[in-house]
Order: C-alpha cells, then structure tokens, then sequence
C-alpha cells in the first residue's frame, strides 16, 4: 500500500481535515486531525521509521503528534498563506505580527495562550502605541484563535477585551490665510525650507491631494496648457500604488500653481545636472537629488507650524486636504464638486460626481483667489 492509499481526508463543520490509518508491524496507526496531505505523510514517514528501529514509544506518539503543540507563529503563517487576501493585506499582518506580536507569542503553544495574557498585552501596547494600531493586533489575535478553533486546535476561544479606543484629537482645519502664512514664511527661509519642499506644501494646500499622491507626481503629470493635474500614482510605504480607493482622476490645477511648478521645473533641471540623477518625480531633494520622502515633509510641516502658528499639534500634509475641502464649501462651491475633486469615496458623493461637469469644476475653482500674493512676491527667484 503507497501512502497515498494510507492517507484520507474527511470534512468537519469546522473544515476539511486529513487522516492516517494503515498497520506497520504489530501496531495500527490511526490518527486525525492534519491539515494538509503532505504533514500527515511526514508523520506517518516519521511514526514508521521509529517502529521499524524498535525507537517507537506509545508517550512520544501523544506528545509528538498531538495538535495542540502548534505554536502561534506556524498557525498564523499557515493561516495567511491560506486566507486569499490581497497581497497587501498579508504584506501589512505580516508586518503587524512581526513587529509586536511574534516576539511575545510567536513560540507559544496556541493552545497555552489565556485571554488574560492576551488582554495584558494589548492593554500594554495602548500606553506605547496608537489605538488603531492596537485594534489591528486585536483583529490578528481573533484571526489566530478563530482558525485554531475551526481546526480543533483549542475546545474554546479565549476571553478577552476589545482595547479601549482613546479618545481621537479633534481634527484641526486652517484658514486660507493661515494657509498662506505658512508658506510665507518658508518661502522668506530657503535656508530653513528648501524650495523643493515649500513648493510641495504650496500643492498640498492647493490640490487637497494626499500626501502620497503629491509624492507621485511627475513633471508630466501637469498640463499647464489645459490646467488639469492628472492623478494615477501615489507612494505607499516606499513604493508606487494606486491611490487609495483605486480613484484615479484628473483635478483642476489652480493658476497660483502655475508659477510654483515652473519654478520647481527649473530647480529639478539644476538638480539633475549636478546631482546626475534622472528622476522624473516633481519634487526633488537638493542634497541627494532623490524623490522627497513623506518623512522630510512631515517633519517640516511640523517645523513651519510650530515657527508661524505657536503649535504644530493636529498640523500635517492632510490638515491641507480638510482645510482646502471646508474652504470651498464655504466659498459657495457644491459639496459634490468638492467631493468629486478630492476623490472622495462616499457613495453619494460618487454617483453625484460621475455626472460632473468638470469644465464647470475647473472655471470654479480657478475662478477663487486662496493664496495669490504670494506668487507675486517670488517673481525674481531662481531655485536654491
């Protein structure tokens, strides 16, 4: 008999399993419970080496072969490997489960694991990380147990708390004036604040882009002809993605933008002359050439806040997108257009924005005075 004909499988209401039954020597092996062909087939290989070499103990056949010896790492590995999520999702739990769990229960025994331990360790993780953070290991704890009951791993799931969600800061909206204060002040400081950078913010403040998006950007991806900003690409977590919600879409590129990517068309003709790099990304950094990265322009962002408004507290690059949004709500323009613009994802605002006259969006938003002077003020600058 090959061990293909030894090897069954069989359904549970908590999914399909494999089994062994067959005899070697005087002993009949009979087993349950695995989860796939190819670990029952290893056990079975393992069980009858040990009966032929008189090495075979009935007590190492309980320990060895019990399922309840399954660590936590291995259960959640096999779990996501097997789950059909997105390539990102995994890349992301992965992540998650790496950076905090694995080190505390990655060895674990699932079936050692109390939901005591689990509620300490989430309730540590609060006081060190953010709480939406905190409810994404919570979730992974729940994938684990939930695949280690299906598969008889454990007879009941743990107990334990949903962590507390902390109260959320209040979300911070800027006037246009403010708005335009800030540049100001980076743009009267090119020591402090690269070009590069003030020229970013000044798109931020007046596309409503996420941050990722305006990291995208590429010179071609501006058509000051038709003054339309086309929107394809975002970085996410270092790489090139689609924009969040796959909303790709072309937006209005406002006039006071006109000025400040030309500008920025020549710093990168000078950076890439002497920094030999052949990036096609809108904003460059001056000291290496290379692409500015989302840290650098938070932490600026932070800096320029704290130097012109006293704080820099709720201040960051989508403090630009809400502001911009509540702004134009107020100067009269229709909350679809809006919606539409900022590509938002609301169902409403979706169906109502397929049917938008861009042109109209366009004459519109163009139409609107928001930070204006400054362009004037830097009609003499010639890069860093």
């Amino acid at each position: 008999m090959s061990i293909s004909e030894q090897i069954y499988s069989y359904q549970t209401t908590k999914g399909a399993f494999f089994g062994i039954d067959c005899y070697c020597r005087s002993y009949r092996l009979r087993l349950r419970g695995f989860f796939t062909q190819k670990e029952a087939s290893v056990v079975l290989e393992s069980l009858r080496l040990k009966i032929l070499t008189g090495t075979f103990k009935l007590a190492d056949l309980k320990r060895g072969t019990s399922t309840t010896s399954m660590s936590f790492d291995r259960l959640f590995k096999l779990t996501l490997a097997n789950a059909g999520l997105k390539q990102s999702t995994v890349g992301n739990r992965l992540a998650q489960y790496q950076a905090q769990i694995e080190k505390v229960f990655g060895r674990r025994q699932i079936s050692s694991i109390s939901g005591r331990e689990v509620d300490a360790f989430l309730t540590e993780k609060l006081g060190e990380i953010s709480s939406g953070y905190v409810k994404a290991l919570h979730h992974l704890f729940n994938f684990v147990f939930k695949a280690a009951y299906k598969r008889n791993l454990i007879e009941t799931l743990p107990e334990y708390s949903s962590p507390k969600v902390r109260l959320k800061k209040k979300k911070i909206f800027l006037s246009m004036e403010e708005c335009t204060a800030l540049l100001k002040y980076g743009y009267a400081h090119p020591a402090t604040f690269k070009p590069s950078i003030t020229h970013l913010i000044h798109f931020c403040v007046l596309t409503g882009c996420r941050i990722g998006e305006i990291l995208a950007l590429e010179e071609p991806d501006i058509d000051v002809d038709n003054g339309l900003i086309s929107i394809s690409k975002r970085i996410y977590k270092g790489v090139i993605d689609t924009p969040k919600n796959d909303k790709k879409g072309t937006i209005p590129l406002h006039p006071e933008l006109v000025a400040v990517f030309k500008r920025q068309v020549r710093i990168n003709q000078e950076i890439r002359s002497t920094k030999n790099t052949d990036s096609n990304r809108l904003f460059l950094g001056s000291y290496y050439g290379t692409p500015l990265s989302r840290s650098q322009v938070y932490l600026k962002i932070k800096q320029l806040a704290a130097a012109v408004l006293g704080t820099s507290e709720g201040i960051s690059a989508h403090c630009f997108r809400r502001s911009l949004s509540q702004h134009l709500i107020q100067q009269g323009l229709d909350i679809n257009s809006v919606s539409g613009m900022l590509r938002n994802t609301s169902q409403v605002m979706l169906k109502s924005y397929s049917q938008l006259d861009l042109d109209k969006l366009q004459s519109d938003f163009s139409s609107l005075k928001l930070t204006g002077s400054i362009n004037i003020q830097l009609d003499g600058y010639h890069g860093e």
